[in-house]
C-alpha cells in the first residue's frame, strides 16, 4: 500500500481517548477510550478505608468518554445506561499492575506521587505515573510507568522503568485479580504470550481481564486472590507489556471465546507490527 502526504489544513476529529489527574477523587488518575476506562490510585487514598492497590477497570458500555461525567456525579456504581464501576481491586494488582516480590512475598509500593500527560487524543492518550523513591527490604527503588491507550482498543500499553540503587535486578510480579470460584475460567497462551481470564457473573455483569506479557523469563504463580508472573526487572531497561479488559454488556466481547480470539489477534499484531518506509 502506498500513501501520499500533502500539506493541507488538519481536519478536526472528535477525541476518542482521554486521560487526566483527578484531584477531586483522592488523587486518582483515570484514562479511557471509546471502549474501556481504567484508573490508578493516588497518594490521598493511602491509609483510608477505601485504599486499594492495583489498576481499576470501569465497565462502560457506551462510545462516549465518561470520566468527567462519572466523577462529576459520583454516581457510577449503578448502571444508568452507560455502564458502571463494579470491578473490585482491593489488596490485589487489579488489571495488570505490578508490585515488588521479595522472599516470595508481594511488597506493594506507595501509590504514585506525580503524573505527566504527554499527549491527549484524539486517537491516543499517553501519560506517566511517577513514584517517589522508596526503601523496601533495604533497597532504594524508584519506579516510573508510561501508559498509553489507543482509540478502539481494549488494551493499554505499559512501559515500566525501574531503578534500584542497590541491585542490578529487582524481583517483581505482574498480576490479575482472581475471584472466589471453584474452577476459574482462564487460559495461558504460551506461543502468543498472553493470559485471559473470564470472571464469574455478578448480577448479570461479567468482566474479562487479560495481560499480554513481555518476552522475558517469568514464572506463573496461582494464588487464592490473584494470578501472578514473577519477573526480574533490570535497572534502567524498559519492561513493556499490555493490560486489557472487556465488559460483556458492551456488546463487543460477550464470552470467553470472543475474548481469547480478540487477544490472540492483538498479540499477533504486537509481535508483528506494521512497518512504514518513506520515499521522497
Amino acid at each position: 500500500m502506498e500513501l501520499a502526504v500533502t500539506a493541507t489544513a488538519p481536519v478536526k476529529t472528535a477525541s476518542k481517548t482521554y486521560a487526566r489527574y483527578v484531584p477531586e477523587r483522592k488523587d486518582d488518575f483515570a484514562w479511557e477510550n471509546n471502549v474501556v476506562a481504567f484508573r490508578a490510585y493516588g497518594k490521598a487514598l493511602e491509609g483510608t478505608s477505601e485504599d486499594a492497590q492495583g489498576f481499576d477497570f470501569w465497565s462502560k458500555r457506551t462510545n462516549d468518554l465518561i470520566i468527567d461525567e462519572w466523577y462529576k456525579t459520583g454516581d457510577y456504581h449503578a448502571d444508568h445506561g452507560k455502564g458502571l464501576d463494579y470491578y473490585s481491586v482491593g489488596q490485589t494488582l487489579g488489571v495488570g499492575d505490578m508490585a515488588l516480590y521479595f522472599n516470595g512475598q508481594i511488597q506493594y509500593t506507595k501509590h504514585y506521587r506525580r503524573s505527566e500527560v504527554l499527549d491527549n487524543g484524539p486517537i491516543r492518550s499517553t501519560f506517566k505515573l511517577i513514584y517517589e523513591p522508596q526503601e523496601i527490604e533495604g533497597q532504594m527503588i524508584s519506579i516510573e510507568k508510561e501508559i498509553s491507550i489507543d482509540a478502539e482498543s481494549q488494551l493499554s500499553r505499559i512501559n515500566m522503568n525501574m531503578h534500584n540503587a542497590t541491585a542490578a535486578e529487582t524481583p517483581i510480579v505482574l498480576g490479575i485479580a482472581k475471584r472466589k470460584e471453584a474452577n476459574p475460567n482462564y487460559t495461558i497462551y504460551k506461543k502468543e504470550n498472553f493470559f485471559a481470564y473470564w470472571e464469574p457473573e455478578n448480577k448479570g455483569n461479567i468482566t474479562g481481564t487479560a495481560i499480554i506479557l513481555p518476552h522475558v523469563k517469568k514464572d506463573f504463580i496461582d494464588t487464592p486472590t490473584q494470578f501472578l508472573w514473577n519477573i526480574a526487572a533490570k535497572n534502567n531497561q524498559t519492561l513493556t507489556y499490555y493490560i486489557g479488559a472487556a465488559f460483556n454488556k458492551a456488546g463487543k466481547i460477550e464470552n470467553m471465546d470472543a475474548w481469547k480470539a480478540y487477544l490472540q489477534q492483538a498479540s499477533e499484531q504486537i509481535q508483528k507490527p506494521l512497518t512504514i518506509s518513506y520515499k521522497k
